[in-house]
Formats: structure tokens, C-alpha cells, sequence
């Protein structure tokens, strides 16, 4: 299949694209008896026989929720994606808008979907102030957000900055720098005196032991959301050099 098109570098490849379709290979054999698995694949839907020289693709299909159009502004405006149950033109009106947080929530048929509101946003400089971390247990409901330890401290705290608990030895539990850093602390060896060290809180990244680390924004932490929603085009991922 395509492991032929590559090969030849001709025609099967230069076939399908031509016709607007994906060149398959059904069968990753490049001996001969593998060289005439190929199909043209149409983008949606359509017919397709291997080693046919291209599929016989529908050409009336519509999706709703391509964008300019109003389902996909609708969805748009509402911070969240739109799809397209059936792009057949007989299938109308059967888009939908899904949340960007949560895959499952999604709206009725040709509406808008509920989606949730991580209270961190606003309560993350709370609990960062004491060097702890912000969690949301579920963004649908309200009042539930909290500050929870980190590193070796254990202890969680429903509205507010937890009381934690550290084992015997770990420098963490008298340390106050990071904390007023508004980053985490952590004590990689609780033998060892003077060894812990300062992180911060994403979507930033970096530690410094014994002082407060110099916080660098990795972008694609904080944009993991536009690329998992293909910003970056399929089986790519995003990097921040």
C-alpha cells in the first residue's frame, strides 16, 4: 500500500492525491505478492476496491459544523468544539457542541452543552500563597475545589489551605521559601540536610534546591488543549523550545 507508494514513489500516492483521497496500505508486505494492496480511501465516506485507481467518494456530503458556518460559531462562542454526528445531506441538524475539559459533556442535538467551571481558576492563588496545590474534585459542581500537599506532605483541605503532615526528617515541614515563592516544596532525601528544593506550579516548569526556583512558561502546558484538539494537525505534538 502506501509503503509501495513510498517506494515506487509514483503513482499510487500521486493517484489518490490527485483525486483528493489517502492512498492505504492494506497490506505492509514489500515483497510482490504485497504490491497490490493499495486503496484510494475517500476523506467520508464513499466506495473504495483495492487497486482500483481512485474510490468512488460521495460528493454531497455537508458538515455542519465546518467552520463559517453557524453550528460551528454557535459551539465557537461557547469556548467549545463542534461535531457532526452524520455530514450525509439527509442527516441534518444533528451537531452538537462538546466540552473542551470533558469529552462526555456534550449537548443535546443542535445545542450548546453545559459544561463546568474549574474553580481553581479562581482560587489557584490561595492555596499557591501556602505552597500548595489547587484541585477541582469536579469541575460540573461548585464548592468542592481545595488545597492538597504536595511532595511528602499529606493533607487536603475543602474550600481552603490544608493543615499537612510530613514524615519524620523531611526539611519541608519547616521550610517557608518556596511557599513564599507560591511553589511547591520537596525533599528528595530526608537523610540529607540542605537538599530540598523549590518547584513550580504548572503550567510553568522549574526547581532550584535550597532557594526559590526561576519559573519558566512552557506554552504548550498551558496550550495542551488546543493541540489535543489537532491545532497541531494529527500525531503531532506540541513543543515549546
Amino acid at each position: 500500500a502506501c509503503l509501495t507508494c513510498a517506494k515506487a514513489a509514483v503513482q499510487e500516492e500521486d493517484v489518490c492525491a490527485l483525486a483528493g483521497q489517502v492512498c492505504v496500505d492494506l497490506d505492509l508486505d514489500p515483497s510482490p505478492m504485497g504490491l497490490a494492496t493499495w486503496v484510494c480511501r475517500c476523506p467520508v465516506g464513499g466506495q473504495e476496491s483495492i487497486g482500483a485507481p481512485v474510490a468512488q467518494c460521495r460528493t454531497d456530503f455537508v458538515d455542519e459544523c465546518a467552520a463559517g458556518g453557524a453550528a460551528f460559531a454557535a459551539c465557537a462562542a461557547a469556548g467549545q468544539l463542534c461535531e457532526d454526528a452524520d455530514p450525509a445531506p439527509e442527516s441534518r441538524d444533528d451537531w452538537w457542541c462538546v466540552c473542551k475539559s470533558d469529552a462526555a459533556a456534550r449537548a443535546p442535538q443542535g445545542a450548546v452543552a453545559s459544561c463546568g467551571v474549574d474553580e481553581c481558576d479562581a482560587n489557584n492563588a490561595v492555596c499557591a500563597k501556602a505552597g500548595q496545590r489547587c484541585v477541582d474534585g469536579d469541575v460540573r459542581e461548585t464548592g468542592d475545589w481545595g488545597c492538597e500537599c504536595v511532595g511528602a506532605g499529606e493533607g487536603w483541605a475543602v474550600g481552603g489551605v490544608a493543615r499537612c503532615e510530613y514524615p519524620e526528617g523531611d526539611e519541608c515541614a519547616v521550610e517557608s521559601t518556596c511557599a513564599r515563592a507560591e511553589q511547591a516544596c520537596e525533599d528528595p532525601d530526608r537523610t540529607v540536610l540542605g537538599d530540598w528544593e523549590c518547584v513550580c506550579f504548572l503550567p510553568s516548569a522549574g526547581r532550584r534546591a535550597a532557594a526559590a526556583a526561576d519559573c519558566v512558561l512552557d506554552e504548550c502546558t498551558a496550550a495542551c488543549e488546543t493541540c489535543a484538539d489537532g491545532a497541531c494537525g494529527e500525531e503531532q505534538a506540541c513543543v515549546d523550545p
